[in-house]
């Protein structure tokens, strides 16, 4: 378990990216394979900060529209 230092880390770099006016980041996660439940999905709590895409053994799985754009 992380604590959630990643999310929160997330979070405030959010914050300030919008403070800043800085371009927003895309959001990539790195995952097992035995991870993805189906189509990219892989289990979130509510308290996540959401990716825009997924990189795995299996390769890399766009999830945001942001994420399509730049693919």
């Amino acid at each position: 378990m992380s604590g959630s230092y990643y999310d929160l880390f997330l979070k405030n770099y959010q914050e300030l990216t919008k403070k800043k006016r800085w371009k927003q980041p895309l959001l990539v996660a790195l995952s097992y394979s035995v991870q993805i439940i189906e189509d990219g999905v892989i289990p979130v709590t509510p308290f996540d900060i959401p990716m825009d895409a997924l990189v795995s053994p299996a390769g890399f799985i766009p999830i945001s529209g942001a994420a399509l754009r730049r693919c």
